[in-house]
């Protein structure tokens, strides 16, 4: 019986995996794009609404512009990510062998940027300010 994990299925696996991780990263900026666009909507219409009607929505509007930068900044150190580890393998399994040793700082950096998103998001609908 052959194993499972030859090599060609293990270099076709790591391109496939590049694939997709660039997929998701690509879709990750969208994101970013439409949090970008949704926040500035936000504060056009703040600015144009009385100043007896923006009573308590200022909270609201810092929150957004907070997790769009700490979104954007976890964003941005994983599509750095994507392209370093995209940039030196010319194969697969070249791929997958620099994907498993990524940089941990990067990796760190961000989760540490995804954090505050997840806290300032799940604090706005416990707390609702």
């Amino acid at each position: 019986m052959t194993p499972v994990w030859t090599e060609e299925y293990y270099n076709e696996f790591g391109l496939v995996l590049a694939k997709s991780r660039y997929a998701i990263y690509v879709i990750e900026m969208v994101t970013v794009g439409i949090q970008f666009f949704m926040n500035l909507y936000g504060l056009i219409v703040f600015f144009d609404t009385s100043s007896e009607r923006r009573q308590g929505r200022a909270l609201y509007l810092i929150s957004g512009w907070l997790i769009f930068a700490f979104y954007t900044t976890g964003a941005c150190i994983d599509m750095a990510k994507t392209f370093e580890n995209l940039r030196e393998p010319s194969n697969g399994v070249e791929y997958v062998d620099m994907y498993r040793s990524t940089s941990t700082w990067m990796n760190t950096m961000s989760v540490i940027s995804y954090c505050p998103v997840f806290v300032i998001g799940e604090g706005l609908l416990v707390f609702d300010i």
